[in-house]
């Protein structure tokens, strides 16, 4: 589905990515683990036109995404769901969804609605909370409500983006156990994911990034047996801590 080749992306003048390759197969759950500032979150933003390359190549099935505008990509089937979730604090929890599904209004929009009910039944607790300002939810409400904006957008691939990141364990397994689901019913996933052991349990592939670059992948249960994956998550001079 997802093909990356030789990607290297800049902040400024600043090479973030160094020619990073990878791919994901159409139905696959692939983890994409690093140290901080190992580039996960500039490859994200690469892939969806965030922040253009300056050399390399994505594609999309067969269609060549380079450098293809945010919007246009979301149309064609990606959806981003942002490291530290960028809601909208300031409008319902409703419409928050509902700008997910902003590129179908005038196309789909008898379609809309029931989707709306999809998230809810996703997400029980968002149905209950969809007249309240997305700033005053929990940060796990939050989390829920940035993945249910994701997947309003029907999306063929779903990028995450630290999902986990400052939520507490019992909303963790919420959220992981719907992505799940999510991943047997067939949407194709690429996640980031700081906690590698609760990404190689979704998980059936993984790259491990090292200064923007690919230290490692393969199969999961090849790479959690490693000693390099330790390294290349922990930091470089690490000792032997992942236990």
């Amino acid at each position: 589905m997802l093909k990356v080749q030789s990607l290297s992306t800049n902040y400024g003048n600043l090479r973030v990515l160094h020619g990073v390759s990878l791919h994901v197969s159409e139905g696959e759950a692939v983890a994409l683990i690093g140290a901080n500032g190992a580039g996960k979150s500039t490859l994200m933003k690469s892939i969806t036109g965030l922040l253009p390359p300056r050399k390399g190549t994505i594609q999309l099935f067969d269609e060549n995404i380079t450098a293809m505008a945010p919007a246009r990509v979301i149309r064609r089937g990606i959806a981003l769901v942002p490291e530290g979730r960028k809601l909208f604090a300031t409008l319902t929890v409703q419409d928050n969804l509902m700008l997910g599904a902003y590129h179908r209004y005038a196309a789909d929009r008898a379609q809309l609605d029931t989707d709306l009910e999809r998230i809810y039944e996703i997400f029980p607790r968002l149905k209950e909370r969809r007249a309240q300002l997305a700033g005053t939810l929990s940060g796990g409400e939050q989390q829920m409500v940035a993945v249910g904006r994701a997947l309003m957008a029907r999306p063929r691939l779903l990028l995450l983006d630290e999902p986990s990141m400052g939520l507490a364990p019992t909303i963790i397994e919420e959220i992981f156990a719907v992505l799940g689901d999510l991943q047997k019913q067939g949407l194709t996933l690429l996640l980031v994911e700081q906690n590698v052991r609760l990404a190689f349990a979704m998980a059936r592939r993984a790259y491990v990034l090292e200064t923007g670059r690919v230290a490692l992948q393969g199969p999961v249960d090849e790479l959690m047996a490693n000693k390099e994956v330790k390294r290349a998550y922990l930091g470089k001079g690490y000792k032997e801590v992942w236990e």
